[in-house]
Formats: structure tokens, C-alpha cells, sequence
């Protein structure tokens, strides 16, 4: 057998690996979506993310009413939702010119009255660089987690939607300013996901 046989082969076995790890990743980040049924009501525990970052309420947001009333109402709603995201420690994958893909997730935190009103999360990533730019996640107990691989921010528009108990729906309109180097969402909050 040829030394260009043997690196031929090599190569090939070193594609399918990585596609193996790609699809492993993508059925990982989506186990709630492909098997619901196993999918358990508490978020999964993993190791510590390299960098998890809390979005935080613009000073000019108008704090959560604190009355304690029944009815929940959609300012109420945006007000108390806060979206957040993270990425994972461990790189996915690596592209051919070296960049690097990590596991990003997005989701959000709520009161426990909020959150028993959502019925599940709508992600919509406007960028053509997202294979799914719409995704959902009806898990409360993740707190309607969405993952992706990539390798940073994308400077694109991003929607996040809350479909309420009652079908109607919130819009939590997000604007991602900066490419590749951070995440800015604008409504009444800012997120920005550094990378390292």
C-alpha cells in the first residue's frame, strides 16, 4: 500500500469523524426536539460553560410591577422575561482554516407566574448562515433552551416570541449589532456573548 493510499485513507477516516462529532452535537442540542419523550423537565446539568453571560434590564426599563397581581399581562411579560445565553467550554468542531465552533444556547429566565404562562419560545435568527434560522422549544424546564453550533454572533436581526397559554403572542424584538465579536440585543435588555 502507497504512502498516498495510506493519507487518502487517513483523510477519509478523519472526515467521518468530524461528521460523526457535527451530527453528535446537533442531536445533543436537540434531544428535546427529537426524542420529547426522554427529554427530562430539568435542565441538564453540564459542565460549566467558558463564558455565561445574564442579559441586563437597560437602566431606562421600567422594573416589574411588584403588586403581586393575578392577570398577567404582556407589558408584564416583557418586562419580567430575560432572555440569556452561553457557550460551551469544549470546542465542536474546527473549521479547515482553523476557526473554531462551540455549542452556543439561548433561552430565558422568568418568574415561576411567567414562565407556567409561556407554552413555548420561538427563535427566529434572520441570517443565512443559520440551516434553521426558525426553531422552538415548548421545554419550560430548560427554560425553553435553544443550542446551536457556530463559531460567534452573527450581526443579523434576531426575534425572540413567547407563545403564551392562551396561543397569543409576545414579540421580544432583538438587534444583534455587532459581528462575529459579541451579541447586543436591544428591546429593554442587552446580551453580549464575547468571544474568547
Amino acid at each position: 500500500m502507497s504512502t498516498s493510499d495510506q493519507s487518502h485513507r487517513a483523510q477519509i477516516i478523519i472526515a467521518i469523524i468530524g461528521l460523526v462529532g457535527v451530527l453528535g452535537a446537533a442531536v445533543i442540542g436537540n434531544w428535546d426536539k427529537i426524542a420529547p419523550w426522554l427529554a427530562s423537565s430539568q435542565p441538564a446539568q453540564t459542565t460549566q460553560p467558558a463564558r455565561t453571560v445574564t442579559l441586563e434590564r437597560s437602566p431606562d426599563a421600567p422594573a416589574p410591577k411588584a403588586d403581586g397581581s393575578a392577570d398577567v399581562s404582556v407589558e408584564l411579560i416583557r418586562r419580567s422575561v430575560t432572555p440569556r445565553a452561553d457557550r460551551s467550554a469544549e470546542p465542536v468542531d474546527t473549521f479547515s482554516d482553523g476557526r473554531i465552533r462551540h455549542l452556543y444556547s439561548v433561552w430565558i429566565e422568568a418568574p415561576p407566574q411567567i414562565m407556567s404562562s409561556i407554552d413555548k419560545v420561538l427563535y427566529q435568527y434572520d441570517h443565512s448562515a443559520f440551516s434553521n434560522p426558525r426553531t422552538e422549544s415548548s421545554d419550560r424546564g430548560s427554560g425553553f433552551r435553544d443550542s446551536y453550533t457556530g463559531i460567534g454572533a452573527v450581526n443579523a436581526d434576531m426575534d425572540i416570541i413567547l407563545v403564551l397559554s392562551n396561543k397569543e403572542q409576545v414579540d421580544l424584538k432583538s438587534t444583534c449589532t455587532r459581528p462575529s465579536s459579541a451579541i447586543e440585543l436591544k428591546n429593554h435588555k442587552e446580551l453580549r456573548v464575547v468571544n474568547s
